[in-house]
């Protein structure tokens, strides 16, 4: 009769711990390892002996995705979306010839994946600025002007940023953004320069993002320049102003 009681409570107990579970989706965008260590006791002979199976402390691994990471996840998604969707790039050599033709670099000009390439090349320095018109008629996206502005811009200006060659994104100080939207119309603009000596020679860099959007059209003009003469800075910033003027909205 005791063995029989005892094999009961034994059943018991193996049956509620092994019931134990967690029923959820994944989580997002923090991931979680659990591990638990069960100690089932062997079962006594005697019935006042009986103890509780003893369970040992959880142990929880956190790992949480920074905001850098997340803002990237964001970003890639939203590319993703934009350059599947059914966007065309219109022709804006045009644009092109009627304000390089008065600039005073030498220059050279390339078409390439629906863009403009514009290669300028003072006497102590050099540059580029690429030039895009896009078409959203079609496109199906379902964004608010602002946000499809500021986000086309931010990717276009850091993409220009990060392509300079002889000085550092950290190195660029005088930042200026700007981001503004009339109905279904908006304009985005930001800026950097930089100013830095090797000890033997100081650089000159600038670096500008344009974007309009108008009757549906997105315009992008971006461009990057470093020299060793602060004045052909200027001349560049000159050329980038003309472009500025061709995409008034």
């Amino acid at each position: 009769m005791r063995k029989t009681i005892l094999a009961a409570i034994a059943a018991i107990l193996i049956v509620s711990m092994s019931s134990c579970g967690y029923i959820g989706g994944e989580q997002t965008p923090t991931e979680t390892t659990t591990t638990t260590e069960l100690t089932i006791p062997t079962m006594p002979t005697d019935q006042g002996s009986l103890t509780m199976p003893v369970m040992t402390s959880e142990t929880v691994t956190t790992t949480t995705k920074s905001e850098t990471e997340l803002k990237k996840v964001a970003m890639d998604t939203f590319l993703a979306e934009f350059y599947s969707s059914k966007i065309s790039f219109s022709n804006v050599s045009k644009i092109v010839a009627e304000v390089v033709k008065t600039s005073p670099f030498d220059h050279k000009e390339e078409s390439k994946s629906g863009q403009q390439i514009i290669t300028v090349k003072g006497k102590s320095g050099s540059g580029n600025i690429e030039v895009m018109r896009i078409d959203l008629a079609k496109s199906g996206l379902d964004y608010e002007v602002e946000y499809l502005l500021s986000t086309m811009g931010d990717h276009y200006f850091d993409k220009t940023i990060n392509s300079v060659k002889g000085i550092k994104r950290k190195d660029f100080s005088s930042n200026y953004k700007m981001t503004s939207t009339v109905v279904a119309k908006g304009k985005y603009q930001q800026y950097a320069s930089a100013q830095k000596t090797d000890g033997t020679a100081t650089q000159f860099g600038y670096v500008e993002c344009y974007a309009v959007i108008a009757d549906n059209k997105l315009t992008v003009v971006t461009g990057h320049f470093v020299s060793t003469d602060i004045s052909e800075r200027q001349n560049f910033c000159q050329l980038l102003d003309s472009f500025r003027s061709k995409l008034k909205i």
